[in-house]
């Protein structure tokens, strides 16, 4: 699984690979020219590519690992980044995680079609693992997701959002998400934890991993119902994003919690997509996630999403359409105190029944999300309601789809300022 898909970069080792100013040629000085004369270094794709924003002491980037940079002075100099990125198209090698072109496709991919670049000329290269990890995620689209707050957790009580490359598989379960979240020290305790993420003393890293496990994880574990929103872009748009997502595998930046957070570093991969947009400027003091989804719902970029409701929310669905009684038979089920299959004799309707057994396999699901089970007992358990399930015919105990609330974006704003005035006159 794609885990992480990091490669093994030393950045002294990918810089001293690149041709040096006394292996200059006549084309590498032409295609710089051309640069310079396109305003190339000042280009907002070539900031979007780098994370380039405005700061106090002039632009910098917001990725915080010198690997990501090609340059030793590419955090700070746009037009440095950019001089040694133009280096890098003449470096070849055995190594693949030392040719630039194959570190660093997103940014190699918009200099070869800006400049544009004349490939008959450069070093031929081959990436097989850059091509491995395109053909096993097999993005035909994406989708960004949104998965409401979870009130036990500070730092995930505003929601939280994260991106989902679309396959060719008919289940968006089998495709791949991509996550941003900061690498904490399970050994902090509440006020160091606090104090690190606020002022970004945690590593912030993306992950690429299997859809269904942030499903199990959000809707499943922490009972948080998700919104599944199709971006509206093209397959080459599309496929632009998954090169950056690659080359920021095994990059950090620091990680803050009110502002460059899960959110608002996803904004750059969804800029990559849609250049038109502009997402991060929009932000300055805090980000909130779904402030995120607002934002590219204005751009024009999102469809009616899915909604995908938690197994909590399932669980009560059910519980819903049947009474006490039915409930406490569910439970006994679930308790071990009366066996699945003798539900099967009691004097009530199959729908009844049906629902009984899908209340009790919900609940077994939850509960070994939640960690009461272990794998084998969870498997005993949830295998003997399936089968005595299986005996009760299905069409009376189906049950209407569980409502979606209403999307998250339509809510009222996250922070409101306003100012009042008036006169009251007193009673003499």
């Amino acid at each position: 699984m794609l885990r992480k898909l990091a490669y093994p970069l030393v950045f002294l080792l990918l810089f001293s690979s690149l041709p040096g100013a006394a292996e200059t040629t006549p084309y590498r000085d032409e295609l710089k020219e051309s640069a310079t004369r396109l305003h190339l270094p000042d280009d907002r794709y070539w900031h979007v590519l780098l994370h380039y924003k405005p700061g106090l002491f002039g632009t910098e980037s917001l990725v915080d690992d010198r690997k990501f940079f090609l340059s030793p002075d590419g955090k700070h100099d746009p037009s440095a980044e950019l001089d040694a990125a133009i280096d890098g198209l003449f470096a070849d090698g055995l190594e693949e995680q030392t040719i630039p072109r194959c570190r660093f496709p997103a940014r190699y991919d918009w200099l070869i079609r800006r400049l544009p670049v004349d490939l008959t000329k450069l070093p031929e290269v081959s990436c097989p693992t850059l091509e491995e990890h395109r053909k096993r995620i097999d993005a035909k689209s994406a989708s960004l997701i949104f998965a409401s707050g979870h009130m036990n957790a500070p730092a995930s009580m505003f929601g939280h959002t994260f991106l989902r490359f679309d396959s060719s598989y008919e289940s968006p379960l089998l495709s791949y998400a991509v996550n941003y979240a900061a690498q904490i020290d399970r050994r902090d305790n509440g006020l160091v934890y606090a104090v690190k993420g606020i002022f970004g003393l945690y590593p912030g890293y993306f992950s690429i991993l299997p859809y269904y496990d942030k499903v199990k994880e959000y809707g499943n574990m922490d009972q948080r119902d998700l919104w599944e929103y199709r971006l509206n872009l093209t397959g080459e748009e599309v496929q632009r994003m998954v090169l950056h997502v690659l080359e920021l595998q095994g990059i950090y930046s620091d990680y803050f919690f009110f502002k460059e957070n899960c959110s608002y570093d996803l904004l750059f991969i969804l800029e990559i997509g849609a250049p038109a947009a502009t997402l991060t400027d929009r932000f300055h003091g805090f980000t909130i996630p779904i402030d995120t989804v607002k934002a590219a719902r204005s751009e024009g970029l999102l469809s009616d999403p899915v909604f995908r409701p938690s197994q909590a929310r399932k669980i009560r669905h059910i519980a819903s359409s049947l009474d006490e009684a039915d409930i406490g038979r569910a439970r006994s089920v679930l308790d071990y105190t009366v066996a699945s299959r003798e539900i099967l004799a009691v004097d009530i309707p199959d729908a009844s029944k049906g629902r009984i057994s899908d209340l009790a396999s919900e609940a077994v699901q939850l509960r070994y999300a939640k960690g009461q089970y272990t794998k084998e007992e969870y498997l005993r358990r949830f295998l003997t309601v399936l089968s005595a399930r299986s005996t009760i015919p299905a069409a009376g105990s189906l049950l209407t789809p569980i409502p979606a609330p209403e999307q998250p974006e339509s809510g009222h704003g996250s922070s409101r300022v306003s100012l009042a005035a008036g006169i009251r006159e007193e009673d003499p």
